[in-house]
Order: structure tokens, then C-alpha cells, then sequence
């Protein structure tokens, strides 16, 4: 009876010992991909969806966010600059934000927010100073383009221009 007990604790142990291996290399082998553009993907990437930019300005000013987030963080994804998306662009612009910063080539707009050709109108003045140019196109922005936010960026601690 002895005999049999032990045998059965050993067939227990070897069984035990086998699950325990192939669940551990199981693991090893399951990589969670996360499908592109899926919901759990648009959060981890904070996307925010383009039309609901465009006719919202605090929604405009949450897909900037995001896209600078996208650009610290090194998950940038360089939506909409790709050859055809700029034969689109003949028939004209629908801009999201307009964006009056520096001059500074330092700062290029597109790239620190992350966002495509078309999704920003950049009006760029040298040192931090506008002239009835930069307000005509502050103008031309908000009346002929509709954009709803316009952003003001400044420089700290750095000579602009």
C-alpha cells in the first residue's frame, strides 16, 4: 500500500513539475500585440479623432496634447504625410489649430504635435512679435479656414528668432 502511495505522489510530483514547465514556457512565447488602431491602442497613443478636432476646439487643443505626448514618449506615428495624402491636399486645406509660434527653425510644428499635412496652419513670427501681418493671418485662419483654436507658443529661456 506504501508502495503504491508513493507512486502516486511521484506520478503527482512529475505531472505537477511537466504543467508547471510548459505553463512557464507558454508564457514566454505569448507576446500581447495590440491590433494598430484598436481602442486599446487609440488610448496607449492618444488619439484623438480628427473631425471631432476640427469641430471642437477643446477636442483640437486634447489631439495637440496628445500628438506632443506621442513626440516626448517616442510614439510618434506621422499620420498623413505620405505622397498621396498631399495630392489630396490640392483641393484644399481643412486645418484643425492654427498655431503661431517662433521662427525658430528648432521648432517645427508638424513634428512636436505629431499631426499630418493640412491638420495645422503655422503662422511663425520672429522674436515673439506680431505685426498686422501675423493678425491678417490670425484672421484668414479663423474666417476662411474655421479653425477653432489658435494656440500662442513661446519660448523659455532661449532666444527666439
Amino acid at each position: 500500500m506504501k508502495k503504491y502511495f508513493l507512486i502516486a505522489i511521484a506520478l503527482l510530483l512529475i505531472q505537477n513539475i511537466t504543467y508547471a514547465q510548459t505553463e512557464r514556457t507558454t508564457k514566454k512565447k505569448v507576446k500581447t500585440v495590440t491590433a494598430i488602431d484598436s481602442v486599446k491602442w487609440r488610448a496607449e497613443h492618444y488619439i484623438v479623432n480628427r473631425d471631432s478636432a476640427y469641430a471642437n476646439p477643446r477636442y483640437a487643443l486634447k489631439k495637440l496634447q496628445g500628438g506632443n505626448r506621442r513626440f516626448i514618449e517616442s510614439k510618434s506615428i506621422r499620420p498623413r504625410q505620405d505622397v498621396s495624402f498631399i495630392k489630396k491636399l490640392e483641393k484644399g486645406q481643412e486645418p484643425f489649430a492654427t498655431i503661431v509660434g517662433c521662427s525658430d527653425s528648432r521648432v517645427p510644428n508638424e513634428l512636436i504635435f505629431d499631426q499630418g499635412l493640412g491638420d495645422l496652419f503655422i503662422i511663425r513670427t520672429a522674436g515673439q512679435v506680431s505685426a498686422v501681418a501675423s493678425y491678417g493671418s490670425m484672421e484668414f485662419a479663423v474666417l476662411k479656414l474655421k479653425t477653432k483654436l489658435i494656440v500662442v507658443l513661446g519660448s523659455y529661456r532661449m532666444w527666439c528668432g
